[in-house]
């Protein structure tokens, strides 16, 4: 259950006296006859914004640099003793109920699911050999979902912000993020950001800054008609670069992708000899033949 949502329409109930759902309802049949696209009271998503004059900074950065912090960040947390701190309260949560769920709360966050085999080893064998494998293991998973978690985050503000669609948003202003000591801090994010927040509190939206730092919508490039046929898809056209980006990405692609790859290298034969082109040429499989390209790239090049 999602209490903020729960709350969201309760307090839709109360003010209004209507369920959540019909006014929702209400909105979409409005939309569905209004000939303005512009009139944010009848979106078939939702009605305007709760507060009329508002903008938001995203702080980015390159996706490497990014993975990088986060694990980072996590290193930190163990040295600062994350591992203690885990079995604290993991301790604390045992006494309370020796049953515990690890589907729902707290164990099923990020920072604490990772480490449930770790976490249901008994006290007996806290600081073996294996507990202290499954706890690196843990680091590792961890690591890796939050590393999953910021790609959601990313998606989320595309999704919510970026891509075209009938709702009100604010506008989004992009931030440098890519460095992060206190110069370069102040240059490329505390400055432009009290730049953008004082015109827009004046209303001095012809500052040039508001077109240099505004986030583009998909809907804003001059090439979304444009028709983009995908040939590892057998020849699929999509029109727009939302359509098309949203392909690349998908597991259509990804799986005809690696299937053609594959493909490629089952058919593919190799000599088994580099050095005699007499020995038969046999079919092999995909991680065998990826072993041999290697071993043939590297004999060709000792010939050259």
């Amino acid at each position: 259950m999602d209490r903020r949502k729960v709350l969201r329409s309760l307090q839709i109930c109360y003010q209004t006296g209507m369920k959540h759902s019909e006014i929702l309802s209400q909105q979409r049949k409005m939309w569905d006859h209004c000939e303005d696209s512009t009139n944010w009271d009848v979106s078939h998503l939702g009605g305007p914004l709760r507060f009329e004059n508002s903008l938001c900074f995203w702080i980015q950065a390159d996706k490497k640099l990014l993975h990088d912090r986060i694990d980072k960040r996590v290193d930190d947390m163990v040295e600062k003793g994350l591992r203690l701190e885990l079995n604290n309260y993991f301790d604390t949560l045992k006494e309370k109920n020796d049953e515990l769920d690890y589907s729902r709360g707290i164990l099923q966050s990020i920072g604490f699911k990772e480490f449930s085999a770790y976490l249901q080893l008994p006290k007996s064998e806290r600081h073996s050999k294996l507990d202290n494998a499954l706890f690196n293991v843990g680091i590792d998973i961890l690591k890796l979902a939050t590393r999953q978690y910021s790609k959601k985050q990313v998606q989320w503000i595309n999704q919510r912000f970026l891509q075209p669609k009938r709702r009100q948003v604010p506008p989004i202003y992009g931030l440098d993020g890519n460095l992060t000591d206190a110069e370069s801090w102040d240059i490329n994010i505390t400055r432009p950001a009290e730049t953008l927040l004082e015109n827009y509190l004046q209303g001095n939206f012809e500052h040039p800054i508001f077109a240099e730092k505004r986030v583009q919508t998909i809907e804003d490039r001059e090439d979304d008609l444009i028709v983009r046929t995908c040939e590892i898809c057998e020849g699929r056209a999509f029109v727009g670069i939302r359509q098309w980006e949203a392909h690349l990405v998908g597991r259509r692609h990804k799986k005809m992708k690696n299937r053609n790859m594959n493909r490629e290298l089952r058919s593919f034969k190799f000599n088994s000899d580099p050095q005699n082109p007499s020995v038969e040429h046999t079919s092999v499989s995909t991680s065998e033949a990826q072993t041999r390209l290697s071993s043939h790239h590297l004999y060709l090049q000792s010939r050259e």
